[in-house]
């Protein structure tokens, strides 16, 4: 009945897949992509499926291990959020992410992000991307057994094709849902990270920008993350805004011609929130990263006080904060 009626039905489901086909002119966010498999359907190997369980559930799985190659078909539809796919690592190991985004054939027609959900509650959580060996909200290049996450093809028809070269060769246990940060095999790049957080519960989000002469000012299939949704529940969202474009992890060319970036803040609460620079790896001696808010009309360089305190109001979704990255002062 989900199907149909939507998030009104009772009782409401608790195992779910995704169809981007499923957007419409009437429809078109990304959680109209969900929806409920049949109770005759078998589960396909490399699709993803969510399954709301208690922390304290046993799953029990009967069934042969996967082994050798898997490949799954995406599309893209022409709407603004189509082109996401729910898929789920179909191997009995750990699999690495950097193998499939750097084996030619293994994508295509898919940008190299992943990305992961983690849950914090019932119906509450975040999402947590990887590409290019950077992480953002701690995600990361090795993907438990049977962990879902999702990707967005680039073209019309797309798919992902795998092979056991993806699965771990050494002794590996990412968390189920929980994977740590990494930093990847290049570590001369200048990279930011900002975080807004919520002053009252504490939670908070993570962009991070970094810079590599071989990405653009637009989105990149190899460099880019996408910002997927906006947080609830008292957490606020923060990314980087490239025209039309939002970003969790934005690569940009140089960073001594970089670009005033767009940051688009949102609050899930009202109340106090603070910006806060968590990290700058890699930049040239006196790099200064200013934050100016158009509403106060303040800059703050954010290099030599990482903090910025301000409050904000759920209801609003002005473009008040703006970045600018200078080699010295500008």
């Amino acid at each position: 009945a989900y199907n149909t009626v939507g998030k009104s039905v009772t009782p409401f489901p608790t195992l779910f897949k995704y169809d981007e086909t499923r957007l419409t002119a009437a429809k078109p966010t990304f959680d109209d992509g969900f929806m409920v498999p049949t109770a005759t359907e078998d589960l396909q190997p490399l699709r993803g499926y969510t399954a709301q369980t208690l922390p304290t559930t046993t799953v029990y799985i009967r069934g042969l291990l996967q082994t050798g190659n898997v490949s799954y078909s995406l599309t893209r539809g022409s709407l603004a959020n189509s082109g996401w796919h729910l898929l789920g690592n179909p191997y009995p190991a750990p699999m690495d992410w950097d193998v499939v985004r750097t084996t030619s054939g293994m994508l295509a027609g898919v940008a190299d992000a992943l990305y992961v959900f983690q849950p914090s509650g019932t119906y509450t959580g975040t999402y947590k991307a990887y590409v290019n060996g950077l992480g953002q909200n701690g995600g990361g290049k090795d993907l438990a057994a049977m962990q879902g996450f999702f990707v967005r093809a680039t073209a019309p028809t797309a798919a992902v094709s795998l092979t056991n070269a993806v699965r771990a060769t050494s002794y590996l246990s990412p968390v189920f849902e929980r994977q740590t940060a990494t930093t990847g095999t290049s570590t001369t790049r200048p990279v930011l990270r900002l975080l807004a957080r919520n002053e009252a519960n504490r939670t908070a989000d993570e962009t991070v920008i970094y810079f590599e002469p071989a990405a653009g000012l637009g989105f990149s299939a190899r460099h880019d993350a996408y910002k997927v949704q906006l947080n609830g529940s008292g957490r606020p969202s923060l990314w980087s805004q490239a025209g039309a474009e939002s970003f969790a992890i934005n690569g940009l060319p140089d960073l001594a011609t970089a670009p005033v970036i767009p940051l688009g803040v949102r609050v899930s609460q009202d109340g106090a929130h603070r910006l806060v620079l968590t990290g700058l790896t890699n930049a040239p001696a006196g790099t200064q990263v200013w934050l100016e808010d158009r509403v106060l009309n303040r800059r703050q360089n954010l290099a030599r006080d990482t903090a910025y305190a301000f409050t904000m109001l759920a209801t609003y979704t002005g473009q008040r904060f703006y970045l600018n990255v200078h080699a010295s002062h500008p």
